[in-house]
């Protein structure tokens, strides 16, 4: 270890850095389906995808249906939803268990469909507190529809301007501001609102039994003693 009773320079950051396509494929591409932390309760219910049939699967992904309580419920392929809302914002993505390097972290770039403008679209129905995610292999994650609505989310088709695929994989993917990427799904085949007696724990929260935020992690890697 170097100590310096001085230092002199100038230090500068920017938070609209990003990482490439390669170094985020690099780290996430190879990740389990859902990501990042995911339970073995929740990816008990994942069931056995067939990657042999997965190029035709992702034509039927790309069709995105809104269901539930709702006042218009209505199927759409993504395509056409983008046409109406291309929404671009550089968001990060970390996984729960981000190694003390924070190698696990990446920001991009990302382009998609606001779910604040899919639930416009659908009306939903007042007294609708959860909403829920379900990927094409039946896969489900359940979030409280206040958290959703509060914050940047997005069913992304793009990263830094190229297919999702390149970077993560899948032909769509569920980004959330300030969330672990243990919530991101992949493949969003449809979203459904609901009313229940008490909504889902927020992510992060102690019911949640998660207390890992999309940020940077930091640890400390080497320490001596006086």
């Amino acid at each position: 270890m170097v100590r310096l009773d001085t230092v002199q320079g100038r230090l500068s950051y920017g938070q609209g850095a990003v990482d490439s396509v390669d170094d985020i494929a690099r780290v996430f591409k190879k990740a389990p389906a859902y990501l990042c932390g995911a339970s073995s309760e929740q990816l008990a219910v994942r069931g056995e995808a067939d990657s042999a049939s997965a190029a035709g699967e992702a034509a039927v992904a790309n069709e995105l249906t809104v269901t539930g309580d709702v006042q218009h419920v209505f199927a759409a392929p993504l395509d056409d939803l983008a046409s109406d809302d291309d929404h671009p914002v550089v968001l990060g993505c970390s996984c729960g268990g981000n190694p003390a390097d924070g190698r696990a972290s990446v920001s991009a770039e990302v382009t998609g469909v606001t779910i604040r403008s899919l639930l416009e679209r659908a009306q939903v129905s007042e007294g609708a507190n959860t909403i829920v995610f379900t990927s094409r292999d039946g896969y489900e994650t359940a979030l409280p529809l206040s958290y959703v609505t509060q914050r940047h989310s997005l069913i992304v088709y793009a990263v830094n301007g190229e297919a999702v695929d390149n970077a993560m994989g899948g032909s769509n993917q569920l980004w959330l501001g300030s969330t672990s990427a243990r919530y991101f799904v992949r493949d969003v085949a449809s979203i459904e609102l609901r009313t229940q007696e008490t909504p889902p724990p927020a992510p992060g929260s102690a019911a949640a039994r998660d207390q890992a935020k999309n940020v940077p992690n930091a640890s400390v890697l080497e320490g001596r003693s006086a």
